[in-house]
């Protein structure tokens, strides 16, 4: 499950809303640049940008925010906010933007959305869904429609959509818990797809309840300005991918470990997000965290109070505990 901190921009600030509300926007840090700077000093790897101004003008305004960003980080950026013109997508794609993320335009001009999936490639966007109950809202959240959540993705997945982002409104920015339910549901009608949750994520327990629903990731905003424990980014996303973790480390979180780690001999793992396909050795103990799809447990390995995912493989005379 990737961790995504967003950036929300408005007069080039990096700002916070309440539930959409541009009545009640909070700002944090005057340059949103040294924020995603920061993100990255911190082992990061993706950024959700989203211009607002640019979702309630109907046009990308932060134009000089994206392009520094991009010259002066490595992040994987997913960007939203007004994109409305092949012009800009190519624009966007030419900054070298990972992914243009689709709302308004989706629902007043699909097939506009589905020729743009087809010409440049699915890769390169999200539907992005945001959410009222049922019904999706648009141009920066100050429009309600009639448009159902579940009507608006089938018809994009028919066209071959291959990523989802869906916030909900309801609980963006109270850092009351996220929607698991929704998400659930996501995952479960649309197995193909890779869903990103969005809103209402503040503690470490909230991660480990969304790794669960198999989202293929989260967007966490307003939970790290206010300092919350969830991304303190000296601790989240300490142990990257594809690394080996000594025999007999001890590793106490909150933190997250990377897919396709090996994990020593002996080694003690307590309350982590651990990635998928990991290959733990034998004598290892894992206590309150979460183990990906597809690893491996060996020989008297112990787990105490932790969850596997989907596919993992448990060997004989390993010890598990509630």
């Amino acid at each position: 499950m990737r961790i995504i901190p967003a950036i929300d921009i408005i007069d080039g600030k990096c700002v916070r809303l309440t539930q959409g509300d541009f009545g009640k926007k909070k700002i944090y840090r005057e340059d949103p640049v040294e924020v995603a700077l920061e993100f990255q000093n911190a082992d990061l790897e993706c950024l959700h940008l989203v211009d607002l101004d640019g979702a309630k003008k109907g046009k990308v305004v932060n134009w000089d925010v994206v392009r520094e960003i991009q010259e002066r980080t490595a992040l994987s950026v997913d960007f939203g906010g007004g994109v409305k013109t092949e012009e800009e997508v190519e624009q966007l794609l030419d900054l070298g933007v990972h992914q243009i993320n689709i709302g308004s335009m989706a629902v007043k001009e699909p097939e506009k959305f589905s020729e743009w999936l087809k010409k440049y490639g699915p890769e390169n966007f999200v539907l992005s869904a945001d959410v009222k109950g049922q019904n999706v809202s648009i141009n920066g959240w100050l429009e309600e429609t009639k448009f159902r959540l579940f009507d608006l993705v089938s018809q994009f997945e028919k066209q071959g959509l291959e990523y989802l982002t869906c916030t909900d409104i309801g609980t963006d920015g109270m850092m009351e818990g996220p929607n698991l339910g929704l998400y659930k549901k996501l995952v479960n009608r649309y197995p193909k797809l890779k869903v990103v949750a969005s809103g209402g994520v503040s503690t470490i327990n909230d991660l480990k309840e969304l790794k669960y629903t198999h989202v293929y990731g989260v967007i966490i905003g307003k939970a790290i300005y206010e300092g919350k424990q969830v991304l303190a980014c000296s601790e989240m996303v300490k142990i990257g991918r594809n690394c080996v973790i000594d025999p007999s480390a001890v590793i106490h979180g909150p933190t997250t470990i990377g897919d396709n780690v090996t994990i020593g001999a002996g080694a003690v793992i307590d309350n982590c997000i651990i990635g998928d396909n990991v290959n733990i050795s034998q004598g290892c103990q894992l206590m309150l965290s979460v183990v990906g799809d597809g690893s491996f447990l060996p020989f008297r390995a112990s787990l105490f109070m932790t969850t596997l995912m989907d596919n993992c493989m448990v060997a004989q005379n390993t010890c598990l505990q509630m």
